[in-house]
């Protein structure tokens, strides 16, 4: 039913109730009040009303004649009868005006902030929406960007120790470094692991069990031909570490 008004003169009018249109709850956060900025003069065809809490035609005077469908002349009667709604004609034909369809039509739509179109075709809803979800791009821009700085860390601080253990391993003063290579690669090692091993080897920390037939061999070769001498300067050998006399014995 419309709200009815009682005019000084005695005229009983009817409340228009605006255009033909439905837009979410609360109305005044639903509808662009900026979208005279991308289409300019839609409000001298229709606008949002706060006191209606909806769309009218621009053109609408808001009262319309109270058709009653009583019969009745009397007042009372009026006021006590079933009051058909009845739009203004103005109202009635900007309720389907295509681009009030169309802006009904986008406040419904809950996906329309993430895209690209204009903030002024959005609601006061959706733009706040919209602020929220830029803001989320943002931190994960961010995020993203601190896991990549953290990650070209790691790989630069990978190449730096697999730089120095070439240059360890170049510099050939290491005892037994194949022994520490074939170890640390049985022990699945990294590159810091590996170097570990080689500095403590060669700071005399770090002694590698075991020694292979070859090696062995080589170490009764030389006692068969130098004697104990050589065979115990081999064994303290800073680079050489052979197997010792009692080893081979």
């Amino acid at each position: 039913q419309s709200i009815v008004k009682h005019l000084p003169d005695g005229t009983i009018f009817a409340v228009c109730p605006g255009a033909d249109v439905s837009l979410p709850s609360p109305p005044y956060m639903n509808y662009p009040m900026t979208i005279e900025r991308v289409v300019p003069g839609v409000s001298a065809r229709f606008l949002f009303d706060s006191e209606l809490k909806g769309v009218r035609a621009s053109k609408c005077n808001k009262l319309r004649p109270l058709v009653d469908n009583s019969n009745s002349s009397s007042s009372s009667s009026i006021a006590a009868a079933s009051v058909q709604v009845i739009r203004c004609d103005d109202c009635e034909s900007v309720s389907g005006d295509s681009l009030l369809r169309a802006i009904v039509q986008r406040a419904y739509d809950g996906d329309i902030h993430t895209g690209t179109i204009n903030n002024d075709y959005l609601t006061e809803s959706q733009k706040d929406l919209r602020l929220k979800h830029r803001r989320s791009q943002v931190d994960q821009a961010k995020l993203s960007a601190l896991n990549n700085d953290r990650r070209l860390e790691v790989v630069c601080r990978h190449r730096d120790q697999q730089k120095l253990l070439v240059s360890t391993i170049a510099q050939d003063n290491i005892p037994r470094s194949k022994a520490i290579l074939a170890r640390a690669a049985k022990e699945g090692r990294g590159a810091n692991g590996v170097l570990q091993m080689l500095v403590d080897a060669r700071d005399g920390k770090y002694h590698p069990k075991g020694y292979s037939p070859r090696e062995l061999d080589e170490a009764i070769l030389l006692w068969k031909l130098g004697g104990h001498a050589l065979v115990y300067a081999e064994n303290h050998s800073h680079t050489k570490g052979s197997p010792s006399l009692r080893v081979i014995q």
